[in-house]
């Protein structure tokens, strides 16, 4: 339920593998559903992401962190301590359950008491946008620029835009809405 590979790992999605299996590293590179990738550093910026999904929020106490911290699964100590460790790092928490005003306090104040740790509930995610096609939002997103004064519009980012599908826009015949060819 809970993982953390420090490193450096890129990994792509196989629908293939029902239980993917990750090897140790060897001489640079990791092997992942059997497809082998390079290990690449991690810039010291970039964050760290723990999850937790707890089902049972109520196997902990309602004033308690809803995080598993057993000697077997020391989960909650896994986190502190990159926060300690990482202290330029920003560490978020990906959590989901159904938590108590307790266990959300408790989760405030670990972020009070650690600085760069961040939580982020499942809950508060906005995904409606996931619901539409890539390429609809980068043509909304052309939309709304073009509509832009000159003197106010970014051209630098509208010709990124532009770009970043990979293929070619044409613009329609009398008007402003672009499709991908």
């Amino acid at each position: 339920m809970f993982s953390r590979i420090r490193g450096l790992i890129s990994c792509q999605s196989n629908t293939q593998t029902i239980a993917p299996t990750l090897s140790p590293p060897s001489s640079g590179h990791v092997s992942f559903a059997g497809v082998d990738y390079p290990l690449l550093p991690l810039d010291h910026q970039t964050p760290l992401v723990f999850q937790w999904f707890e089902r049972n929020p109520d196997r902990f106490g309602q004033n308690e962190i809803p995080i598993i911290n057993t000697q077997k699964n020391p989960y909650l100590n896994n986190i502190i301590n990159a926060a300690i460790i990482e202290k330029e790092r920003i560490i978020g928490i990906f959590v989901d359950g159904d938590f108590s005003k307790g266990q959300r306090k408790a989760l405030a104040k670990l972020e009070q008491n650690y600085r760069n740790i961040k939580v982020i509930y499942n809950s508060d995610l906005n995904y409606s946008m996931y619901d539409k096609k890539l390429t609809t939002i980068y043509l909304e997103n052309i939309t709304k620029l073009e509509a832009q004064s000159a003197s106010e519009r970014d051209e630098v980012l509208l010709n990124g835009v532009k770009k970043k599908p990979g293929r070619c826009l044409e613009k329609q015949s009398g008007g402003n809405a672009y499709f991908i060819s």
